[in-house]
This record gives structure tokens, sequence and C-alpha cells, in this order.
């Protein structure tokens, strides 16, 4: 019970931001229970136009090189952990792994390991 209170309250209080700035070209989603990102709208459309189920490298690879919001999102939030952006690193590449699986609504077609030396691990590691 105490669980959907606060799913109800974090609902209403997307609804509240939604309202108030609706007109901000921005959105407002859910990551993971209970953590939220608020979101340009253009990238919340191209995660939208990405889903593939599941999500390969390359659509992964495309939406981090197009939107600066996310590649900056995921290099920020990993680089605040104190894991050094090394594209060669599987910490790093795991911990980039973590927040992608996150922003994509389906499950990603690809692993960590596949992510060491990518471009796609290039890319964030660029923008941290």
């Amino acid at each position: 019970m105490e669980g959907d209170s606060c799913t109800r309250a974090a609902q209403a209080a997307i609804e509240v931001v939604r309202e108030e700035c609706g007109g901000m070209d921005m959105e407002i989603r859910e990551i993971e229970d209970g953590m939220f990102m608020e979101i340009p709208t253009e990238a919340a459309e191209m995660l939208d136009n990405a889903a593939n189920s599941p999500v390969p490298l390359d659509n992964f690879q495309q939406v981090v090189d197009d939107s600066n919001f996310i590649r900056s999102w995921i290099g920020g939030i990993v680089a605040s952990e104190d894991v050094e952006n090394d594209p060669m690193s599987s910490e790093y590449a795991n911990r980039v792994y973590t927040y992608a699986e996150s922003v994509f609504d389906d499950p990603l077609d690809f692993t960590a390991s596949d992510l060491i030396g990518s471009d796609a691990l290039q890319i964030v590691a660029d923008a941290a």
C-alpha cells in the first residue's frame, strides 16, 4: 500500500511539472522506479523512434551521436560516480551500459563488453 501512495504522489508531481513546463519542449520520464529525468522533447522522440526490440548497438550509437543531452547525461552521471571515463575500461563500459538500459524502454541487444572500445563509448566518454 505504501508503494502505491508513493507512486501516485510521483505521478501527481510529474503532472504538475508537465503543466508548469509544458511549453518548454521538455518531457519528464521515469527511467527507473522512483527515478525521473527531464528530457528534451526532441531527444524523447528520438528514443521513441529508435525503438527496436531489442535495441542494437548501432541504434544506441546513433542516439548518443545525435543527442547531446543523452550522451552528456550518461557521461555526466557516470563521471559523478568517480569512474574514469576510459572507453577501453570494462568498469566504465558497465556503468554506461547500466544507464543506457534505463534510457530505452526496450532491452539492449548488446552487452557491456560489446561497448568496450566502441565508437558509442568513446562518444559518451568525450561528453563527460
